[in-house]
Order: C-alpha cells, then sequence, then structure tokens
C-alpha cells in the first residue's frame, strides 16, 4: 500500500508575518516522524534537528532507567543496546547517539511507550508472543516452508494487532495528558513506527480546534518512497505491515477475536503463570493454546496473498535497508499466489542478495 501525499495536505513553503510566528512560538508543536527501525529513519531524524532544535525528543519505547544512566554517561550507548536486545543493532546505535548528542544540547529526551510489551497473549518463559511469533515465522523462511511461514504469518499479525491497537491508545493517551500537564511543550518531536498512525489520529481529534496544541507528521521514508513509486508518493507499506494493519483497523479476516480475548483475559487473571485450570477442571499450558494458531490456516484470499509476498520480502532481504525494502515490495506485490510460491521454493538456499537478484530476473524473464 501505497500512502499519497495529498492525503496529508501536502502544504508546502508558506511565508508568514512577524506576528503569526511569534502566536506559534507560543504553540505546542507536535510532530510525528513516521519510518521503520533503519539508519535512513535516525538519518532523517537528525536532518529535522539540525533544521529546528526540538524542546522535547519522545522515543517509542518505555521507560528505562538503564536509559537515562545512559544520558548521563554512566553507561555507554554500546553497553546500553546491548541491554535493551534490539533487533536492528546498527540503527539502535545510531538512534541513541543521536539522543544522547541532542541532550548534550539542552533537548529533553522522553520515552513513551506505555503499552509495549504488554500484550495480553505471552509465550510461555521471558519471552513475548512477538518475539516468539518472530522467531517462528523466520524459523519457517530460513527452512523453506513456503505454507507454514504464510500461516505463521497470518497468525501472529493477527493476534499482535490486537496488542498494537491498544498500544497505540495508551501511548496517545499518555502523550496527550503530559501535553496538557505542561511536561510536552514547544517543539515535540515524536518517534513513531510506520504501522502506528493511529496515535497521531487520536492527537489530531484530541486537540481539535486548539490554538495552543497543533499536530503534524513527516514521513522519513517520503524520498524512498518517491524514488521507487513516484513523487505523489509519502509512505509505502510491505505487504507484511499492510495485513497487520488489516487486523488491527478489523477490516476483515478469519481470526476468532472471542477465543484470543477469553484466554488473554485468563491469562491476566492467573497473573501471567505457565499453568491453569480451564473451566472443566482440566491444566492447560497458555504457550500450548497460542502454539495451535500457527499451525492453523486461518485467513481470507486477501490476507492469505499479502502473507505469501511477505514471505517472499522477508526471504529475499532488505529490512535493514529502506529503499531496498520498497524497490522488493514493488516487485512481490506483482506476484499472485502460486508465483510466490514457486519463487519462494526457488530461492531456497539463496543468500539474501541472490534471493533478491533472482526475484528481479524473475519479473523481467516474465515480460518477454
Amino acid at each position: 500500500m501505497v500512502v499519497a501525499e495529498r492525503e496529508e495536505g501536502g502544504r508546502k513553503d508558506v511565508r508568514v508575518s512577524d506576528e503569526a510566528r511569534k502566536g506559534a512560538e507560543k504553540k505546542t508543536e507536535v510532530v510525528f516522524l513516521f519510518g521503520g527501525h533503519t539508519v535512513d529513519y535516525v538519518d532523517k531524524m537528525k536532518e529535522l534537528t539540525k533544521k529546528k532544535l526540538p524542546d522535547v525528543v519522545v522515543l517509542e519505547e518505555p521507560e528505562s532507567e538503564n536509559f537515562r544512566r545512559m544520558l548521563k554517561g554512566e553507561v555507554t550507548v554500546q553497553e546500553y543496546v546491548r541491554s535493551r536486545g534490539y533487533t536492528f543493532k546498527e540503527a539502535a546505535i545510531a538512534r541513541c547517539e543521536l539522543v544522547v548528542e541532542l541532550h548534550k544540547k539542552g533537548v529533553k529526551v522522553e520515552q513513551i511507550d506505555p503499552g509495549h510489551g504488554i500484550a495480553w497473549v505471552h509465550y510461555p518463559s521471558s519471552l513475548t508472543f512477538e518475539s516468539a511469533a518472530e522467531e517462528r515465522i523466520m524459523r519457517h523462511i530460513k527452512n523453506g516452508e513456503f505454507e507454514k511461514g504464510v500461516n505463521a504469518i497470518i497468525n501472529s499479525m493477527a493476534i499482535m494487532a490486537v496488542e498494537t491497537r491498544k498500544r497505540d491508545e495508551m501511548r496517545a493517551e499518555e502523550i496527550a495528558r503530559r501535553i496538557q500537564n505542561g511536561e510536552l511543550k514547544g517543539y515535540v518531536l515524536v518517534e513513531a513506527g510506520s504501522i502506528h498512525t493511529k496515535v497521531k489520529n487520536i492527537l489530531r481529534e484530541r486537540f481539535k480546534g486548539s490554538d495552543e496544541v497543533e499536530v503534524k507528521a513527516e514521513f522519513a521514508r517520503k524520498e524512498n518512497a518517491n524514488e521507487v513509486f513516484g513523487r505523489w508518493a509519502l509512505e509505502v507499506y510491505s505487504p507484511l505491515n499492510e495485513l497487520h494493519r488489516i487486523y488491527k483497523n478489523g477490516l476483515e479476516g478469519e481470526l476468532d477475536q472471542k477465543w484470543m480475548k477469553k484466554w488473554g483475559k485468563r491469562w491476566r487473571r492467573e497473573g501471567g503463570t505457565e499453568e491453569f485450570w480451564d473451566e472443566r477442571g482440566r491444566l492447560e499450558r497458555l504457550g500450548d493454546r497460542v502454539s495451535e494458531w500457527f499451525d492453523r490456516s486461518y485467513g481470507g484470499e486477501r490476507e492469505r496473498l499479502l502473507a505469501a509476498r511477505a514471505a517472499v520480502m522477508l526471504r529475499a532481504g532488505g529490512l535493514e535497508d529502506d529503499l531496498k525494502e520498497m524497490k522488493i515490495a514493488r516487485m512481490a506485490n506483482k506476484l499472485n499466489y502460486d508465483e510466490c510460491k514457486k519463487v519462494f521454493e526457488e530461492m531456497r538456499g539463496m543468500d539474501e542478495e541472490a534471493a533478491f537478484n533472482f526475484l528481479e530476473g524473475y519479473l523481467k524473464n516474465r515480460k518477454k
């Protein structure tokens, strides 16, 4: 899915009077920077902060005492990144180096994501459901198991979408609360993943008509989207993210939401223990119940096609490179389900670069 510039209004340079500028200085300007966990995103954030130094930077992660120690120089950036176990370490290091630099310049840095990691479903162990799902998906991808990979993608995206929806609402409410009590004021730059546009939408609605708060959006991947899809594009949602958005917005799908809520409530009621007694007096393991979802075939035709394209994308790599990811997304979106399966199986044993080149070559030969 490609997000068009016309959706955001796309205002360009506007000259303002001194009076208007003075009025704007009194206003709290909340700017969301949407993007992914890449070095390109950090570069865009750096670019924005050079144009105008923010008063506050709001990061998309839960509060951490170790983070405060990093800002004070008590632990190094590398030590902090290792302690958090970030998936994309290069981008995480670049991001932390930037916020440390901004902190030294007097910028207030806040971590606001109260809903992160509170999924009502967890795998038995210290792993979150999201971590377990990611591991299982990638295991099927690396093993060349197409159908199992598609099913795992569908089921995990559907389940995680429930958490994401609640997480977005909680983050928006917390940011709004801090704006209203004066903790966040002036120019506030907010880090946000591409799929978390609901946070911005909630805040826009909350402060609609306000003379004191204005909510805006910037897209870190806009230039890459322009290059791949045209000058009108702001953002591109990969098949994986688009599938997640479908379930998050509740548009369609065959997932039994009642089942998830039922077992999630029981999980919370039992205090997160790995075992509990079901209504018929049988000892159950929530992890076993959750595991069943990975092995079932859910989703309608549209969802299965998106998951199949996502499987091809994951096989061809590019998750840490915005431009490459968009190129792969554009190629994958040209494949039907059977072609996805064929291409995926042909990629077996290839490294990511070879898989990318094979996909590119397949589409070129298909045109002949």
